[in-house]
Protein backbone atom coordinates (compact mmCIF):
# COMPACT_ATOMS: atom_id res chain seq x y z
CA UNK A 1 0.00 0.00 0.00
CA UNK A 2 1.57 3.11 -0.95
CA UNK A 3 0.18 6.25 0.69
CA UNK A 4 0.25 9.43 -1.72
CA UNK A 5 -0.56 12.09 0.63
CA UNK A 6 1.24 15.15 2.32
CA UNK A 7 1.63 14.75 5.47
CA UNK A 8 3.55 17.14 7.72
CA UNK A 9 7.32 15.67 8.39
CA UNK A 10 9.17 15.73 12.05
CA UNK A 11 12.17 14.15 13.18
CA UNK A 12 15.17 15.26 14.81
CA UNK A 13 15.60 18.67 12.78
CA UNK A 14 12.30 19.54 12.68
CA UNK A 15 9.74 21.30 15.08
CA UNK A 16 6.74 19.79 14.18
CA UNK A 17 5.27 18.05 16.69
CA UNK A 18 3.45 14.73 16.80
CA UNK A 19 0.12 16.49 17.59
CA UNK A 20 0.45 18.32 14.53
CA UNK A 21 1.04 14.80 12.92
CA UNK A 22 -2.24 13.33 14.45
CA UNK A 23 -4.27 16.54 14.08
CA UNK A 24 -3.32 15.96 10.03
CA UNK A 25 -4.63 12.76 9.77
CA UNK A 26 -7.90 13.50 12.11
CA UNK A 27 -8.66 16.07 9.54
CA UNK A 28 -7.46 14.64 6.15
CA UNK A 29 -7.95 11.03 5.08
CA UNK A 30 -5.24 9.33 4.25
CA UNK A 31 -5.42 8.38 0.19
CA UNK A 32 -3.66 5.54 -0.67
CA UNK A 33 -3.09 2.70 -3.57
CA UNK A 34 -4.83 -0.20 -3.23
CA UNK A 35 -4.61 -3.32 -5.19
CA UNK A 36 -6.55 -6.35 -5.61
CA UNK A 37 -6.43 -9.56 -7.13
CA UNK A 38 -9.52 -11.46 -7.55
CA UNK A 39 -9.85 -15.02 -8.83
CA UNK A 40 -12.91 -17.40 -10.14
CA UNK A 41 -13.59 -19.93 -7.94
CA UNK A 42 -15.21 -23.14 -9.78
CA UNK A 43 -18.87 -24.83 -8.62
CA UNK A 44 -18.32 -27.48 -5.74
CA UNK A 45 -20.45 -29.64 -3.71
CA UNK A 46 -21.35 -27.10 -1.16
CA UNK A 47 -21.18 -23.78 -3.41
CA UNK A 48 -21.72 -22.50 -6.36
CA UNK A 49 -19.87 -20.11 -8.83
CA UNK A 50 -17.85 -17.72 -6.55
CA UNK A 51 -15.15 -15.37 -7.47
CA UNK A 52 -12.69 -13.95 -4.75
CA UNK A 53 -11.27 -10.47 -3.92
CA UNK A 54 -8.33 -10.34 -1.74
CA UNK A 55 -6.27 -6.87 -1.54
CA UNK A 56 -2.69 -7.45 -2.20
CA UNK A 57 -0.22 -7.50 0.74
CA UNK A 58 -2.90 -8.76 2.93
CA UNK A 59 -5.13 -11.08 4.18
CA UNK A 60 -8.16 -9.24 3.69
CA UNK A 61 -10.68 -10.94 0.95
CA UNK A 62 -13.97 -11.61 0.21
CA UNK A 63 -16.35 -13.59 -1.61
CA UNK A 64 -19.15 -12.60 -4.10
CA UNK A 65 -21.33 -15.24 -5.38
CA UNK A 66 -21.22 -15.17 -9.71
CA UNK A 67 -23.86 -13.28 -10.90
CA UNK A 68 -25.20 -15.08 -14.38
CA UNK A 69 -26.31 -11.63 -15.73
CA UNK A 70 -22.92 -10.04 -15.70
CA UNK A 71 -19.96 -10.92 -17.83
CA UNK A 72 -16.41 -12.25 -16.63
CA UNK A 73 -14.83 -8.93 -15.90
CA UNK A 74 -17.85 -7.47 -14.56
CA UNK A 75 -18.02 -9.77 -12.34
CA UNK A 76 -14.18 -9.83 -11.34
CA UNK A 77 -15.16 -6.08 -10.69
CA UNK A 78 -17.95 -6.59 -8.40
CA UNK A 79 -15.35 -9.09 -6.40
CA UNK A 80 -12.94 -6.50 -6.33
CA UNK A 81 -15.45 -2.96 -4.81
CA UNK A 82 -17.11 -5.51 -2.17
CA UNK A 83 -13.91 -5.89 -1.15
CA UNK A 84 -12.76 -2.57 -0.91
CA UNK A 85 -16.41 -1.39 0.53
CA UNK A 86 -15.91 -4.08 3.16
CA UNK A 87 -12.53 -3.27 4.87
CA UNK A 88 -12.83 0.36 5.73
CA UNK A 89 -12.34 2.55 2.65
CA UNK A 90 -14.38 5.24 1.96
CA UNK A 91 -14.49 6.89 -1.26
CA UNK A 92 -12.69 5.43 -4.15
CA UNK A 93 -11.99 5.43 -7.69
CA UNK A 94 -10.46 2.49 -10.40
CA UNK A 95 -7.29 3.31 -11.79
CA UNK A 96 -6.36 0.53 -14.01
CA UNK A 97 -7.39 -2.98 -14.48
CA UNK A 98 -5.53 -6.50 -16.12
CA UNK A 99 -6.37 -9.68 -17.09
CA UNK A 100 -3.73 -12.13 -15.70
CA UNK A 101 -2.91 -15.94 -16.29
CA UNK A 102 -5.13 -16.64 -19.14
CA UNK A 103 -8.15 -14.75 -17.79
CA UNK A 104 -8.44 -16.94 -14.24
CA UNK A 105 -7.51 -13.60 -12.44
CA UNK A 106 -7.86 -10.14 -12.83
CA UNK A 107 -5.69 -6.95 -10.74
CA UNK A 108 -7.76 -4.28 -10.43
CA UNK A 109 -5.66 -1.18 -8.92
CA UNK A 110 -7.94 1.73 -6.93
CA UNK A 111 -7.63 5.13 -5.23
CA UNK A 112 -8.90 4.99 -2.02
CA UNK A 113 -9.23 6.97 1.29
CA UNK A 114 -8.43 4.79 4.86
CA UNK A 115 -11.34 6.29 7.08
Amino acid sequence: MITIDKAPVFGRNDLTSAKDVMDHFRRFPRKVIVTVETMYLPPSDDYGSRFTGTIQDSFQFDFVHMDYSLSTPENHLSAAMAVITSHLYGSYSLLSYESVRNSGAYLFTFEAEEV
